[in-house]
């Protein structure tokens, strides 16, 4: 009995060692990424509109940029001549508007040190998920080409694109892969797709994985995993986002559906195919 609670022990420690090695290894890679704007100063590459609409957003409680002439506006100004703006990906500017309203307005560094943490977690996550299918070996090596992945790098300093989306990204995946060794696996595929639909918010590039995954789950013939995973997601696409998808309040109807809208384009979107917003105001009218 004495060896056995000895034995007992020692499993339990190597368990902890490894969560630390890679918790630690996760850590490592943060810092790595945060490398190039401590010691180099280099600032973020790429600046999303979703932050312009998070500070209106905490600031107006309107999601709009823009007037009806598509002309940039001031804060000040959205409240009394804003347009509803037509761009997507919503939920990343609603929770960076909830993160502003609790911090007050913030300067461009700290909205890098947001993102750090967040992708961070991202990564934590994932490595994680690794560890549980693969192993430690496999989770740190994991962790090693994710974080040096040009891709993966960048996404830490294009702020306002993809943090919030992988992060509820690698959450379904966490939940849905291990839901399916546990008793009450069905809670864990409902949560896995809440967060599945979160990151579709939060980036609608991810709309394109539904399709993969029903398909997926049809062809294997799991079709109690994959009425648990979509009822939730079709449940609150059904609320949230088909509403105003179809009343033309995306700009992405027209793209999916190949449809002519009556929605304009933000200058934000179709901007850089032009010299000035005068000749991409004009183009518009005539169109």
């Amino acid at each position: 009995m004495d060896n056995y609670i000895f034995y007992a022990k020692i499993k339990q420690h190597m368990k902890f060692s490894k969560y630390f090695i890679l918790i630690s290894a996760v850590l490592a890679m943060g810092v790595l990424w945060y490398s190039p704007f401590l010691f180099k100063g280099y600032l973020p590459d790429a600046v999303n509109d979703q932050l312009v609409l998070a500070r209106n957003l905490q600031k107006t409680a309107k999601y709009s940029m823009y007037n009806d002439k598509g002309v940039l506006l001031s804060s000040s100004d959205i409240a009394s001549s804003g347009e509803p703006s037509a761009i997507g990906n919503k939920l990343t500017a609603g929770l960076y508007s909830k993160i502003l309203s609790y911090t007050g307005q913030i300067n461009i560094n700290s909205f890098m040190h947001i993102s750090l943490i967040i992708n961070s977690l991202t990564l934590l996550v994932f490595a994680f998920l690794i560890y549980y299918l693969f192993g430690v070996k496999i989770a740190l090596m994991f962790s090693f080409v994710y974080a040096l992945l040009p891709t993966n790098w960048r996404t830490v300093y294009a702020l306002g694109n993809y943090e919030f989306a992988l992060l509820s990204l690698s959450l379904f995946f966490l939940l849905f892969l291990i839901g399916r060794d546990r008793k009450y696996s069905a809670i864990y595929f409902i949560f896995s797709g809440l967060f599945l639909f979160t990151a579709i918010l939060a980036k609608e590039a991810f709309l394109m994985m539904l399709p993969i995954i029903f398909v997926y789950l049809f062809i294997k013939k799991k079709y109690k995993i994959l009425i648990y995973t979509f009822a939730p997601v079709v449940i609150l696409m059904s609320i949230f986002y088909l509403p105003s998808f179809f009343k033309g309040g995306n700009i992405y109807k027209g793209l999916i559906l190949k449809t002519t809208t009556d929605e304009k384009f933000d200058y934000s979107l179709a901007g850089h195919l032009y010299p000035d917003i005068t000749l991409f105001v004009l183009i518009e009218k005539i169109f």
